[in-house]
């Protein structure tokens, strides 16, 4: 520390040490080379560490899977205005989804065939004619599609 005419005291500097004793601490630190232990370089703790870094990776990937796709199957959809869709009897998911982008109603088929068979929805989409809305969303298609609210055209006889 500085006494009252700027001179440094006898430690030599704010740290506690003079400059000889910091320079003899970097000049053993520099000498000396760090070696891993032999329990450190054991095939099972690197198999175990890339194993553990494996899943680690896996985890952040799933869950920004399911982040991202969450936030595309709940988006609004592409379509621009009203439509009428035709979903043939006996159709799949795969055939639902591919019709349904074809139509323009969805932007990914991969994406809804995924989510419905992850929500256990895929057996449950039922056939019929359907209104859907402007931009609605593929969450709102499964719904509709399970709800099996179609419309329904008067006969008369």
């Amino acid at each position: 520390m500085a006494d009252e005419h700027g001179a440094r005291n006898e430690r030599g500097s704010a740290f506690g040490k003079s400059r000889a004793q910091r320079e003899a601490i970097q000049t053993d630190a520099a000498g000396t080379r760090f070696t891993r232990s032999k329990s450190a370089r054991n095939s099972f703790v690197v198999f175990g560490h890339a194993v553990i870094s494996l899943l680690f990776l896996a985890a952040v990937l799933t869950g920004a899977g399911i982040y991202f796709g969450t936030r595309a199957f709940e988006a609004p959809g592409p379509l621009a205005q009203e439509k009428t869709v035709l979903i043939p009897r006996g159709s799949g998911t795969t055939d639902v989804a591919e019709t349904l982008e074809r139509e323009g109603i969805i932007e990914s088929p991969t994406l809804f065939s995924m989510a419905t068979r992850l929500l256990k929805r895929s057996d449950d989409l039922k056939a019929g004619e359907y209104l859907f809305k402007p931009g609605i969303s593929m969450r709102g298609v499964v719904d509709l599609l399970v709800e099996g609210k179609g419309i329904h055209h008067a006969i008369t006889i």
